[in-house]
């Protein structure tokens, strides 16, 4: 008896590893002398196979002092790897490093200074010898599986994944934790950057986009119900946002297994007078629930940050925690079973407009980046994943207005901007305070997004908003005009109005707007914005350089039309024009001396 006991305590330290077991057993009846093993958090579509190591002898009484002994026999199939009967193990490890083994009655136990985590590798390099001698095998078709039937023992269970779990079947059923499953897996945040021949979203990690244009974030990532051993109560996706980049909240989107989670409830954790005009506290979407109903929870934390809580235990309810200046929540579960199966899809969507203060000229700058990563909590740590990034780059054009033979800078030529080659789709602007400085002129509506605190162009220039839009540029006294906040593309200015004595432009002009041809424009103007056809600073003047797309745009002057016709022309107009004058004269004066005569 204390061999089996001592047999019983030396497994269950193993399997102390790698599993967590049930003390639910089955209601029906199982054959003679077999057994079952359920794997619960099992992965989808991949393939489980159990590989007997030992028989075992077992007591299937009502005593509740159940014995159980283990043994090698002909119906283990590794029992000629284990007894050394065939070439040495790879490792050169050997049963009795972890056994005792009693030859005449074929009995094994474990040594106490076995170390668990050795053993269980030591049986998966015996089972790699031959991987087609499992027992049973089933490909997961949902996060619970069973094998039945089969006869008691020492298992080892394997997956796609890799060795899950050592297990003996000393219960007629016997349920063990996929614990191979790891949280967070593909953490990945994208940015829409089009859509396909089929009109599907793109995405990538940048793109590129005007002032006020709306932008949509993508973030995905596989959950699963344990990280190891420990059950998982909640995922949370963090989101930071650059200064130019303003969520849209209700466009919000969470699906997990492909079903959308549409009871959002929005909790708002800053410092009061501290928030950017988003509500405070209320439900997000139309539903009727109450806080403890919602599926997930919106927390924004500060003006660049929030994120986004998803329970994963049923039975939760939402805990208010007052502070001194903020009310914070956390979330309470009452039950430990799992909302989802495992591992499962997640994805959240959302919109953000680009704000009018954005960094100009590309390159992932730093109020356009947008940083995102997923943590999960368990009864015993908060973990985070690591984190992923996207950007979006805004550009510019700049133009320089020169003389075509003098190459002095002109004043005075008035351009319209368009982005289309036929000039019919044009782009409004407004100035920004320097002269010949312009700016898309993007308004509060924001491609949908609609909200007062939004950094609009008018706004953030302190342009008037009852102005009327226009897409007019003019070239200033230094020659030199600027147009920010555009996408990556072709631009085409079309000359309007030439400076005076210059002739107009016969067609619109083109422009890559892109990173590859983005340098530095230099503008110098004084503190009220007036420019001063310079170029370096004077002490009043200050040096202004934007990063953009910029080229050189020549006039010819106007001059005399010239006359028809060769040499002498003039002459023989003069000379035309005294005989006609003189046959004028002759005639009067005949018709006189007729009068006379007559």
């Amino acid at each position: 008896m204390k061999k089996f006991l001592s047999l019983i305590m030396a497994i269950a330290l193993v399997l102390s590893l790698c599993i967590t077991v049930s003390a639910d057993e089955e209601t029906t009846n199982p054959p003679a002398n077999t057994g079952s093993i359920t794997i619960t958090n099992a992965t989808i579509d991949q393939t489980y196979k159990v590989y007997k190591i030992f028989s075992a002898s077992y007591d299937d009484t009502t005593s509740s002092n159940k014995a159980v002994s283990y043994i090698i026999d002909e119906d283990c199939p590794y029992a000629d790897i284990l007894l050394g009967k065939t070439a040495p193990l790879p490792s050169g490890k050997k049963l009795s490093d972890y056994f005792n083994y009693v030859e005449n009655t074929g009995a094994v136990t474990k040594k106490d200074a076995t170390v668990d985590s050795e053993l269980i590798a030591y049986l998966t390099e015996v089972v790699d010898q031959d991987t087609t001698k499992f027992e049973a095998e089933i490909k997961a078709t949902e996060s619970k599986i069973t094998f039945t039937g089969l006869d008691y023992g020492y298992y080892l269970i394997t997956s796609t994944l890799g060795t899950v779990v050592t297990i003996n079947s000393t219960t007629p059923s016997v349920s063990v934790i996929d614990k191979n499953q790891k949280p967070a897996v593909g953490f990945e945040k994208l940015i829409q950057t089009g859509t396909d021949d089929n009109g599907n979203p793109t995405w990538d990690t940048y793109n590129t986009a005007s002032v006020g244009e709306k932008v949509t974030y993508k973030i995905t990532f596989k959950a699963t119900n344990y990280d190891g051993s420990a059950l998982i109560k909640y995922y949370s996706i963090h989101d930071t946002f650059g200064t130019a980049i303003y969520p849209d909240f209700t466009s919000i989107e969470l699906t997990v297994g492909g079903e959308t989670l549409d009871k959002g409830y929005y909790l708002c954790h800053m410092a009061p007078g501290t928030s950017t005009g988003h509500k405070s506290e209320a439900k997000i979407g139309t539903w009727d629930g109450e806080s403890n109903d919602a599926e997930w929870y919106l927390v924004q934390v500060s003006d660049t940050e929030f994120r986004i809580s998803i329970p994963w235990l049923d039975g939760h309810s939402l805990e208010a925690v007052t502070g001194s200046t903020i009310t914070t929540h956390k979330l309470n579960f009452a039950t430990t079973t799992s909302k989802f199966t495992s591992p499962i899809d997640v994805t959240l969507t959302y919109d953000a407009v680009i704000e009018a203060n954005a960094d100009i000229g590309g390159g992932a700058t730093t109020n356009l980046i947008n940083t995102a990563r997923v943590s999960w909590v368990t009864e015993h740590d908060n973990t985070f994943a690591s984190y992923s990034q996207v950007y979006t780059n805004v550009y510019g054009l700049g133009l320089i207005k020169e003389d075509g033979s003098t190459h002095a800078n002109l004043a005075g030529a008035e351009f319209k901007l368009y982005k289309d080659q036929s000039c019919t789709d044009d782009i409004n602007v407004i100035p920004t305070g320097i002269e010949g400085v312009y700016i898309v002129d993007s308004t509060v509506a924001h491609d949908g997004i609609n909200h007062d605190t939004v950094q609009d162009s008018r706004t953030y220039y302190g342009f008037d908003e009852g102005a009327t839009a226009t897409n007019l540029v003019v070239s200033q006294v230094n020659g030199r005009l600027v147009i920010l906040g555009l996408k990556e593309g072709t631009y085409y200015l079309k000359e309007t109005k030439a400076p005076d004595g210059y002739n107009s432009l016969a067609h619109p002009v083109s422009i890559e707007v892109s990173a590859a041809n983005t340098a530095g424009f230099s503008i110098f103007a004084d503190a009220s914005g007036e420019v001063a056809d310079i170029q370096q600073e004077d002490g009043v003047h200050t040096e202004h350089i934007y990063r953009v797309a910029s080229l050189t745009v020549e006039n010819s002057q106007g001059v005399e039309l010239p006359s028809t016709g060769g040499t002498g022309t003039m002459l023989l107009i003069t000379i035309g024009s005294i005989v006609a004058m003189a046959f004028a004269v002759l005639l009067i004066t005949h018709k006189k001396m007729s009068v006379y005569t007559d």
